[in-house]
C-alpha cells in the first residue's frame, strides 16, 4: 500500500499617504482566514471524513495518504520491517460485502495490481499481506480459523511474489484486523496483529483507494 502562504514583502519606502492608504485597506480585510480551515463531514455511511486540511481551502478531492503504515515480523520465510505501499482495492471478489486491503513492503503502484495473477508479475520477492474483511464497516475482525470466514471475521494471508515460481499463500491462523476508518472510495485505516505457523506480523495501515485493484 499527499500527504497542505502568503508572504508579504516590503520594498522601497513608500510616501506617507500611500502607507496610510495601504493600512486602511488592510484594516478592512477582517479575519478572512479564520474559520476557513477544514472540519469533518459525514459520508453516506456515517463515517467522518476530512473536508479540508490546513491551507487546502476545503477544495475536496480524494484524501492523500502520507504514510502507508508500519509492519514488523516475519511470515512465509520472509522478514518484513517496512510498508512501502498499501491499497484499499475496488475490484475484490465481492466488493459489496467485503473490504480488502493489501500491504506491500516494496513500492507497488495501483496499476500493478489491476489484473488477476499480479503476484506473478510485480517485483519479485515483494511481501504482500492480504487482509480480506467480511464486512464493510469499521470494527475488530478476528481472523477466521475455518474454511469460510463468517460475517465480521477476516481471511488473511501473506505471499512472497515471484516471477519465476508459483507464489505460495501463507494463511494466518490467529489474531485480528482492526479497521478504524473506512471511507468508501477513498481510504481505509487501521491496525493488525496476526499469527502464522512460522511467525507473526504486527503493524498499522493507511491504505489509499485503488479502484482497479483486484485479488490475484
Amino acid at each position: 500500500m499527499a500527504k497542505d502562504r502568503l508572504q508579504s514583502r516590503w520594498g522601497t519606502p513608500l510616501r506617507r499617504g500611500a502607507v496610510v492608504g495601504t493600512l486602511a485597506l488592510l484594516g478592512c480585510g477582517g479575519g478572512g482566514a479564520e474559520g476557513s480551515g477544514g472540519g469533518t463531514s459525514s459520508t453516506a455511511s456515517g463515517i467522518s471524513a476530512s473536508s479540508g486540511g490546513s491551507g487546502s481551502g476545503g477544495s475536496g478531492g480524494a484524501p492523500s495518504v502520507a504514510t502507508p503504515g508500519t509492519i514488523q515480523g516475519s511470515a512465509g520465510g520472509k522478514t518484513v520491517d517496512k510498508v512501502a505501499a498499501a491499497y484499499l482495492i475496488g475490484k475484490s471478489d465481492d466488493p459489496a460485502h467485503t473490504t480488502v486491503v493489501y500491504v506491500f513492503d516494496k513500492p507497488i503502484a495501483c496499476a500493478d495490481i489491476g489484473a488477476p495473477g499480479w503476484d506473478k508479475t510485480v517485483t519479485s520477492a515483494t511481501g504482500a499481506l492480504e487482509m480480506k474483511l467480511i464486512g464493510v464497516a469499521p470494527g475488530k475482525y478476528a481472523v477466521s480459523t475455518g474454511v469460510t470466514p463468517a460475517q465480521g471475521e477476516a481471511s488473511v494471508n501473506f505471499t512472497v511474489t515471484s516471477k519465476t515460481a508459483t507464489p505460495i499463500e501463507n494463511g494466518s491462523n490467529g489474531g485480528f484486523v482492526q479497521l478504524d476508518t473506512l471511507d468508501a472510495g477513498k481510504l481505509a485505516k487501521g491496525s493488525f496483529d496476526l499469527q502464522f505457523s512460522d511467525g507473526m506480523l504486527k503493524g498499522t495501515f493507511s491504505a489509499e483507494w485503488c479502484p482497479g485493484g483486484t485479488e490475484p
